[in-house]
């Protein structure tokens, strides 16, 4: 169903609407994974507070500042949660290392990510609040994985963060780290298979979105490294992401 934004009084009343075509086409494919069916975004920059549904295919519509770039940085957020980045470089960026490629900060940084509330626009000293609930036809009767975390952009840190699977509570915690405690939980011996899995479909679902915005310049430069799990968000190591497929292809032949 279209879904309103709530934005500042004062501001305009534009609205961006979320629309779910019919599939038919890799429809059981798309099924196999996690899906996000649902989404709240609470006090991050122009969205006071946006509670949508979404399917396996969404159209995102709406005029120029109505709140679509905000809601496409909100899915940025996320996606560096389960790349295991601290709040500090999701928000403020992560240059290249030996071991994972540059992080583009959120627009604006830490200092313009909360929610702009008030006739003056005064950014209000709060947490930014994310709730997410996954869903995927593999598991048995469709159980539910319901994520949510608070995060504090002033402090550089997660002031909470929950994980249940149906009626199951696997961990509610106010850790006040700078880092989500999904990767560390998966390193600890103690973790049963069971929550393994589900924190392990939680992980993957949230990594997988990515806003591609690709340049045909940079889509035809070479590639930074040999080998490329994902291809950046401009098209970046896209011909050795390509590789990668050729290789595999060639490997399962």
């Amino acid at each position: 169903m279209p879904s309103e934004l709530h934005l500042p009084q004062g501001l305009p009343r534009n609205k961006i609407e979320i629309q779910q075509p019919e599939l038919s086409v890799g429809e059981t494919v798309a099924r196999s994974v996690p899906t996000i069916t649902s989404l709240t975004i609470e006090g991050f920059k122009t969205l006071e507070k946006v509670n949508i549904n979404l399917s396996n295919f969404n159209l995102l519509l709406g005029r120029n500042a109505s709140g679509k770039s905000n809601f496409l940085e909100a899915l940025r957020v996320l996606q560096g949660i389960g790349y295991g980045l601290t709040i500090d470089e999701i928000f403020n960026g992560k240059p290249k290392s030996t071991h994972s490629e540059v992080w583009e900060p959120i627009r604006g940084g830490s200092s313009k990510a909360n929610f702009a509330g008030g006739s003056n626009g005064d950014r209000q000293a709060q947490v930014i609040r994310f709730s997410v609930t996954l869903k995927s036809s593999s598991e048995p009767e469709d159980v539910e994985i319901q994520y949510s975390l608070d995060i504090s952009t002033e402090l550089g840190s997660i002031q909470r963060e929950k994980l249940q699977v149906g009626d199951t509570l696997i961990f509610d915690d106010r850790p006040d780290k700078s880092r989500s405690m999904l990767h560390q939980l998966l390193l600890e011996t103690s973790c049963d298979p069971k929550n393994a899995h589900y924190i392990k479909a939680c992980i993957r679902t949230l990594s997988n979105m990515q806003h591609l915005t690709p340049s045909p310049a940079i889509l035809r430069n070479y590639s930074q490294t040999r080998t490329a799990k994902r291809m950046g968000d401009r098209g970046e190591n896209f011909a050795a992401l390509v590789m990668a497929f050729g290789w595999t292809s060639g490997q399962a032949g």
